[in-house]
């Protein structure tokens, strides 16, 4: 069976004589004994709805068993970003934050930068390669729901959906520069935690930062990591 994932997640079953134009740009994995095609762009109309407990498999394909915004992950931080390329910078912030918050579980949360046009060429593509590199982890868990959405998607829209304590995980250029971010106030009334992971900064600066923050939410905590070999490491930079 050839089961198509188009951007918005939905299933369709493509029959042997299909032959949709833009499949040659597909990722193809084969799982289960199916041939599962990922493409970001979908436009082929004449495919049917697979015939297949969608739920169950997408959960087996993608391994994404309970919704990391609910309370049954009381214990969560969530690390969004592009991960385009995923580099060293990104792994050393997993491993501080493992040692920090043993028993948390971290949400990889692949996203579109809402202030810059994306260079993903396959946004599920770039997901499965993280499920694949974080399948034998238990404290990492990598949430899908963000890649199929066409418009940006600024954290303030999202923040307030996660039950419990609401923490995220980011580097120490993206704490400097949180003014910049859509209804940035927004989003800072909305955070009880930030976990910063330094990139090339001070702690006079990462203190000075905090402060002004602290003067839209008063109750704002913020932990500044262990400096690291990685810090001049970007994903931009490596995308040259």
């Amino acid at each position: 069976m050839k089961i198509l994932v188009d951007h918005n997640f939905n299933f369709h079953k493509l029959e042997e004589v299909d032959s949709p134009s833009n499949l040659s740009k597909a990722v193809q994995i084969e799982f289960e004994g199916v041939s599962v095609y990922l493409v970001n762009n979908f436009d082929y109309s004449y495919s049917t709805a697979a015939n297949i407990a969608e739920e169950k498999f997408f959960c087996r394909l993608f391994g994404v068993l309970v919704d990391p915004f609910k309370k049954v992950f009381e214990g969560k931080v969530f690390f969004p970003g592009t991960f385009d390329p995923f580099h060293a910078g990104h792994e050393e912030c997993i491993k501080q934050l493992r040692e920090l918050k043993s028993g948390h579980k971290i949400i990889l949360a692949p996203d579109l930068n809402p202030q810059k046009d994306s260079e993903l060429t396959n946004p599920l593509a770039k997901f499965y390669e993280l499920r694949e590199k974080f399948s034998n982890d238990i404290d990492v868990v990598i949430y899908p729901g963000f890649l199929g959405m066409s418009e940006r998607n600024p954290t303030s829209n999202w923040i307030k959906n996660i039950e419990g304590t609401r923490s995220l995980l980011m580097g120490e250029d993206s704490f400097y520069n949180l003014k910049t971010w859509i209804n940035y106030e927004d989003l800072i009334k909305e955070l009880d935690e930030i976990v910063v992971i330094p990139r090339l900064g001070t702690n006079e600066q990462f203190n000075s930062a905090l402060s002004d923050l602290k003067k839209i939410n008063p109750d704002l905590s913020a932990q500044r990591l262990q400096s690291h070999p990685f810090e001049k490491l970007s994903s931009s930079q490596l995308r040259l």
